[in-house]
């Protein structure tokens, strides 16, 4: 495994990489800033494909789902310090889409866990907070959008306009082969990630599109630019065996896109497997 603790931007896998963060201060730290207006489980839930049923217990919410694949629409879906929130699938290559239709982000602070994969898709941002404890087969936190028909269909391609930020400040835990895949316009990490033998993914774009199978990332490629594209990792993203994406696009010279990496990447089995960066101008 290889480490690496230097500030880089260079070619990569697929398209190109950008700034996360801090290209705008205020998208993260906003969400920071609203930490006191998410004080509750998941709100709102309403199944719109597949089938799952709803239950809250106290701090604590299961959803049950009965079919492969099922989407959920969600006024709100946070989760406070204090609270749980687990999903239970038919099994690890189930997927469960979340959406978010209200005006929050969705600040996780508390447990999340899954035995099989999860989505939430917040236009306002995603912010995993400190102390986040989140165990899942696989998971893809964006400010992006997905429709439900490509969802159903296998297509899962992710798109929008958002500026708000994905942000992990936590601990993020893929199962073996599992991955997790951090997408929007700015993504940062500042906690820890981990999908041993599988795939960890930082990606910004107005469009990007992941490729899925058995449970695992096997591709990942950002289709539209952004402006201000950034990606960020100043903590800890290990995928012993697997692979480390970080890649971002921007949309032409003057606004191109930025990787910086200042904490450690730890992936493959050799040096030369160990992570990709890569940045891109769109044209």
């Amino acid at each position: 495994m290889t480490r690496g603790r230097a500030e880089r931007t260079c070619r990569s896998w697929r398209p190109g990489v950008r700034r996360l963060l801090l290209a705008t201060a205020a998208a993260p730290f906003a969400l920071t800033a609203t930490l006191e207006q998410a004080r509750a489980l998941p709100i709102g839930g309403q199944v719109t494909t597949g089938a799952a049923t709803l239950l809250q217990s106290g701090s604590s919410l299961t959803v049950d789902q009965s079919t492969q694949d099922a989407a959920i629409i969600w006024r709100g879906f946070s989760v406070a310090a204090n609270e749980t929130v687990r999903f239970n699938q038919p099994n690890a290559g189930s997927i469960t889409l979340n959406r978010v239709i209200g005006q929050n982000p969705s600040l996780i602070l508390g447990r999340l866990s899954a035995n099989g994969q999860v989505f939430i898709l917040n236009p306002n941002g995603v912010l995993f907070g400190q102390g986040a404890q989140v165990n899942v087969g696989g998971l893809v936190a964006s400010t992006l959008e997905m429709t439900d028909a490509d969802f159903m269909a296998g297509r899962y391609a992710l798109s929008g306009v958002a500026a708000s930020a994905v942000v992990n400040q936590g601990a993020i835990t893929a199962a073996p082969g599992g991955y997790v895949a951090l997408v929007g316009p700015r993504v940062t990490n500042t906690g820890a990630i981990s999908a041993p033998q599988g795939g960890v993914g930082l990606a910004a774009g107005d469009r990007v599109t992941l490729t899925l199978s058995d449970g695992g990332l096997v591709g990942l490629n950002i289709d539209q630019a952004t402006l201000n594209a950034l990606v960020r990792n100043r903590d800890v993203v290990q995928a012993p065996g697997g692979q480390v994406i970080l890649t971002a696009e921007a949309m032409d010279q003057i606004t191109r896109s930025v990787v910086n990496n200042s904490g450690v990447i730890e992936a493959g089995q050799s040096p030369t497997a160990a992570a990709s960066y890569g940045w891109k101008a769109g044209t």
